[in-house]
């Protein structure tokens, strides 16, 4: 009798196929919440563009923003990175710093994001785009 119920028991193969297959389709049929579409236009050197734009959309995702760049701009952003040498230990380190301002498509300047004393160029431009993300959800939530 216990082959016979053996017989129709799943393997584990089949149980992680049917489970992932379940998961899959649960998945699917969440609709996401549609994301805002943002112009923008990146000022920044060119090896910068694609990684701070990868940057822009990780973080949009969770505020309802999708980042695009477009010759029609809403906002163009002008991002600068560099080091700054700084003491520790007795020695000198250099630490990433860089800045981002951003204006809207009529030139005017809508805020200044700085960030400094980052381990890596990808550290300080990942603190820097999020907070660019945070600051423009909230200026376009007002309105503008």
């Amino acid at each position: 009798m216990t082959s016979t119920i053996r017989a129709y028991l799943p393997t584990s193969a089949q149980l992680l196929f049917a489970c992932t297959l379940v998961l899959l389709l649960a998945g699917s049929s969440i609709a996401a919440p549609d994301a805002r579409a943002v112009k923008v236009k990146l000022e920044m050197a060119k090896m910068d563009q694609v990684e701070f734009l990868d940057k822009l959309n990780e973080h949009g995702k969770d505020k309802g923003l999708a980042f695009a760049v477009a010759d029609d701009f809403d906002y163009r952003i002008n991002y600068h990175s560099g080091a700054e040498p700084r003491l520790a230990d007795g020695t000198t380190v250099n630490k990433k710093a860089a800045v981002a301002t951003v204006y809207d498509k009529s030139g005017e300047e809508v805020f200044t994001v700085e960030k400094n004393d980052r381990n890596t160029a990808h550290g300080v431009m990942n603190a820097v785009s999020k907070d660019v993300v945070k600051k423009l959800a909230e200026w376009i939530a007002r309105g503008k």
